[in-house]
């Protein structure tokens, strides 16, 4: 990102500003099914192992989705991804 932020912006990333930070988080996020450069790489293994491990932690998989375990369930209680 910093490398980037300055190649664009002659400044780091964190000196930048969060309108230019969003703007390269923008920019990098579009070429998120297809990743090409150094930032789209990394920015689809940032987004992909946070999700991971929030869904994998007590709060995500517990009060956020209410996952019961190896139970029976009476109704769905998980979301529809579409």
């Amino acid at each position: 990102m910093n490398e980037l932020s300055i190649a664009l912006h002659h400044a780091s990333f964190n000196q930048i500003g969060s309108e230019l930070q969003w703007e390269l988080l923008d920019r990098i996020a579009k070429g998120e099914k297809h990743p090409d450069t150094p930032a789209e790489h990394f920015f689809t293994q940032l987004k992909s192992t946070t999700a991971f491990v929030y869904y994998t932690s007590s709060i995500g998989i517990h009060s956020e989705i209410d996952y019961k375990g190896n139970v029976l369930q009476e109704h769905y209680s998980g979301h529809d991804a579409q």
